[in-house]
């Protein structure tokens, strides 16, 4: 971990949470908690890309091992380390896929010959109640451990002991954290990052910065003092309900045990629930982290069981697939067809709301800007419950809020020109300047974190800049019409 001036978390560790950080005094959203390097990273398991810096890389190969490694990374440190190693498990045939997705776990491995970072390494695999108990025999028999077992062992010819190989797993899966940088997917470990504790509602927001890669944790809302600081692996954890995340996270060998994964109406969000076929109250399932349970009414207590919840949302599923048309219609259709089964923030709705809303297009009717304007306030205020603060969904959904307000505004001033019918009120269309305003300074105060000065091409903090100016431009024109 790099160093601060000011220590602002520390290490505590606990039988609920394993090792962990908490903050040492009350944390302002957007502040900086700590930055550090990675001791290993990988592609994950992108293909075409370069093994060391994880650059897109479609013809550059070492002459050694023959793996992708384009032209300034073959003779760095971390590549001369492997290469012997690579030089036997290379592609044999031009239609192979290269297991860039053991390249972590190989770089992990090399780790041990410095026995200081191995032990930090190998503690990253506990976290408390929070780790799934695994025993040896079931690593053993586990497909994907299977897999890094003949990676390393038969691919590349190490020997190394087996107890070492499940504790590398186990620590790569658990606490490996992926990030964007650059234009570049990047899966790495970090010693201090790795014991954030999960959290589907996360407190922290990571970004990761430069070549080397180097990440940042800031914290994205208010933390107080004593509380832990926390991250979420999953990348869209809004539209995703309780029973998907806590699959998504076994795979990862994590039993979540956060306020949201605890509580049957996850924190209020509802992103799970049904209608009661019977009072049209709400149907939540009685212990969601206890596996396949009942489901019961909030209102009359009518009970349904798992195995009906579950066919009923594969029914829509496959319902759905069948829909055409364009997304706006698609949306539309997929509400109101649901309206009564499905509680507006189940996550199927939200799931079709973010598809429709996100795939924004320049050349949206009125009618259309102005649906995906009620689609995003909803989406904007079931973020606000789950994905709080400084987050990247909510930056992402408060930048097209914004644009699809200027839309709005753009057709209003030409309205008002051409003294066309369908004007809104001055003090309604002064509302939506008021609300795109609020939209663009909002997501700038989460853009700001993602500034670095190694990335080429506009910022985001410069595109917001631009549309707030224009915004400015468009109130004083609007304002000069009235006078």
């Amino acid at each position: 971990m790099e160093a601060l001036d000011r220590v602002l978390f520390r290490v505590t560790e606990n039988e609920e949470d394993g090792r962990h950080l908490v903050a040492l005094r009350d944390l302002e959203p957007g502040e900086l908690i700590f930055s550090e390097h990675p001791v290993a990273v990988g592609p994950g398991d992108a293909q075409g890309v370069c093994i060391v810096c994880c650059l897109p890389n479609t013809k550059d190969v070492c002459n050694r091992c023959w793996w992708p490694v384009c032209e300034e990374c073959t003779n760095t440190s971390v590549h001369q380390d492997e290469c012997r190693t690579l030089s036997s498990c290379a592609a044999k045939e031009p239609d192979f896929r290269l297991p860039t997705q053991f390249i972590l776990c190989l770089r992990a491995v090399l780790l041990k010959k410095n026995l200081r970072v191995w032990d930090k390494l190998i503690s990253l695999g506990s976290h408390g109640l929070q780790s799934i108990p695994h025993p040896t025999q079931a690593f053993l028999q586990d497909p994907n451990f299977r897999l890094f077992n003949t990676f390393i062992r038969e691919d590349c010819g190490l020997s190394v002991p087996t107890e070492d190989l499940i504790s590398v797993h186990k620590a790569v899966q658990s606490s490996s954290m992926a990030s964007r940088a650059g234009g570049r997917q990047i899966e790495g470990i970090y010693l201090q990052g790795g014991l954030l504790t999960h959290s589907c509602i996360q407190n922290t927001r990571t970004v990761t910065k430069g070549k080397t890669p180097k990440m940042y944790v800031y914290s994205s809302v208010f933390i107080r003092k004593g509380e832990k600081l926390t991250y979420c692996k999953l990348p869209e954890v809004v539209a995703t309900g309780t029973v998907e995340r806590r699959r998504q996270l076994r795979d990862s060998l994590l039993d979540c045990q956060c306020s949201r994964c605890r509580d049957p109406s996850e924190c209020g969000a509802h992103t799970s629930s049904l209608y009661c076929q019977r009072c049209e109250g709400v149907c939540v399932p009685l212990t969601p982290t206890g596996g396949e349970c009942s489901w019961e009414c909030l209102n009359c207590g009518e009970k349904i069981s798992s195995q009906f919840v579950n066919t009923l949302l594969l029914g829509i599923k496959e319902n759905t697939r069948e829909f055409k048309g364009s997304r706006s219609s698609r949306y539309q259709r997929f509400r109101e067809e649901n309206r009564k089964i499905l509680h507006p923030n189940h996550y199927l709705q939200t799931g079709e709301r973010a598809r429709f809303f996100l795939q924004f297009s320049s050349d949206s009717s009125v009618d259309e800007a102005l649906l995906r304007i009620s689609a995003g306030k909803d989406l904007l205020e079931l973020v606000d419950l789950l994905d709080p603060g400084l987050s990247i969904f909510r930056e992402s959904i408060l930048v097209n809020l914004g644009t699809s307000l200027q839309i709005l505004l753009s057709d209003q001033i030409v309205k008002k020109q051409t003294g066309d019918d369908g004007c809104l009120e001055d003090k309604q269309v002064y509302a939506v300047f008021r609300d795109a305003m609020f939209c663009f300074k909002e997501a700038r105060l989460a853009a700001v974190l993602e500034e670095d000065p190694d990335t080429v091409g506009e910022s985001p903090v410069h595109a917001i800049d631009e549309n707030l100016k224009i915004l400015e431009e468009m109130r004083d024109y609007y304002e000069s019409q009235i006078d």
